[in-house]
C-alpha cells in the first residue's frame, strides 16, 4: 500500500493545498474501478469534552453513519489530559457513541485511564478507572453501538477484542500513550508487566486465528515509537518484537492503526517489517475517520478514504 500522507494544523495557505491534493488523491484511489465492495471506519482522539466539542462528535459520527460501515473501531482518548476523569463524563461519551447505527469497538487511550492519577485529570486510581472505561465502552461477547457484533474478547482484559469479517482477522489491544503505562511509579510499572503479557497472549492468538486470512488488522492507541532503538528501552518494545515475527511468519497484509500523537499518516514506518503499514487516525483540534474498503481478492486487500467533519 505505497501511501504516505502527513497532516499536521498549519496556518499556511500552500500547506494545506497540499493536504488537500493528497487527500483527493487517496479518495480517488479508493473510488476507482478496483475498489473494495466493503468497509469499516476507524477513528479516535476526540478530546474537547466540552459539550459543543460533544456536538462536533455527535456531528462526526452522523457522517461515518451515513457511509453505512460494516462497523466503526475507535482507537481511544475520549478527553484531554487535563480533564478530570469523572463518571460523568464518561457517560456523556457513551451517550455520543451511542448514535452509532453500525456496532462500534472501542480500544483504551491514555488519558481515560493511565493519566488519571495526575492532579489536574481528578488524582484517580488508574487501575480503578480503567475498569471503569471497560466497564462503560464495551460488552461482554459484543460490540457496542446500535447494531452490535459478535466479538471474542480476551478472559483477563475485555477490552482486547478479536473478530473475522470478509477474510481479515481483526483485533484490538490495550495499548495506550504514555508510554505504555510504563511509568516511574511502582503501580504503573506492575500493572504495565501484568498486561504487556496478556497483549503477548492475545497477539500470538490472533495469528494463529489469522494463519489463512487475507489480512491482520491491528488496532491499539498508542504510536509504539517505531523507530526506537535498543539502547533507549520504550514500553512497547515486546510488542515491536512480536509484531516483527508475526509480519515474518504472514503472507497476508498486516495493518496496525494508531492515534495518540494526532498526525495523520498512512505508511511504513517499521524497519523490522516494511510489509506492515501503518495508520495514524486524525486527533484533537481536527475530527476525522479513515474509511478502509476491503477487498480480500486483491492483492492490496485495504485501501483507504478519508471523512473529514464538515462543520
Amino acid at each position: 500500500i505505497p501511501l504516505s500522507l502527513r497532516c499536521q494544523h498549519e496556518d499556511n495557505r500552500s500547506a494545506m493545498s497540499r493536504f488537500w491534493q493528497l487527500a483527493l488523491f487517496i479518495a480517488a484511489l479508493a473510488t476507482s474501478p478496483a475498489a473494495a465492495t466493503e468497509r469499516f471506519v476507524v477513528f479516535g482522539d476526540l478530546q474537547d469534552s466540552s459539550p459543543e466539542g460533544r456536538e462536533r462528535d455527535a456531528a462526526l459520527i452522523a457522517q461515518i453513519n451515513d457511509v453505512t460501515p460494516a462497523f466503526s473501531v475507535f482507537i481511544g482518548d475520549i478527553k484531554g489530559a487535563n480533564t478530570p476523569c469523572t463518571d460523568e463524563l464518561y457517560a456523556a461519551m457513551r451517550e455520543v457513541f451511542d448514535r452509532h447505527t453500525s456496532p462500534l469497538i472501542y480500544t483504551p487511550g491514555d488519558n481515560e485511564w493511565t493519566d488519571c492519577w495526575r492532579e489536574p485529570a481528578g488524582s484517580f486510581d488508574p487501575a480503578e478507572r480503567k475498569q471503569a472505561v471497560v466497564s462503560a465502552f464495551t460488552a461482554p461477547g459484543k460490540s457496542i453501538g446500535q447494531q452490535t457484533l459478535k466479538l471474542e474478547q480476551q478472559d483477563q482484559q475485555r477490552e482486547n477484542a478479536r473478530w473475522r469479517w470478509n477474510d481479515v482477522v481483526f483485533a484490538t489491544l490495550n495499548m495506550p500513550g504514555s508510554n505504555n503505562n510504563l511509568q516511574q511509579r511502582e503501580d504503573a510499572i506492575v500493572e504495565h508487566q501484568m498486561r504487556d503479557a496478556l497483549n503477548e497472549k492475545w497477539l500470538d492468538e490472533t495469528m494463529a486465528a489469522a494463519s489463512d486470512a487475507a489480512g491482520l488488522f491491528l488496532f491499539i492507541h498508542a504510536n509504539p515509537k517505531w523507530d526506537a532503538v535498543w539502547w533507549e528501552p520504550t514500553g512497547f518494545d515486546r510488542f515491536r518484537d512480536q509484531l516483527a515475527k508475526v509480519a515474518a511468519a504472514f503472507d497476508g497484509q498486516i495493518v496496525v492503526a494508531h492515534g495518540d500523537t494526532h498526525i495523520f499518516k498512512i505508511d511504513k514506518p517499521f524497519a523490522a517489517a516494511p510489509q506492515v503499514t501503518r495508520v495514524e487516525v486524525f486527533g484533537t483540534p481536527q475530527r476525522g475517520a479513515v474509511i478502509v474498503d476491503v477487498d480480500p481478492g486483491s492483492s492490496e486487500v485495504f485501501r483507504f478514504s478519508l471523512l473529514l467533519l464538515d462543520r
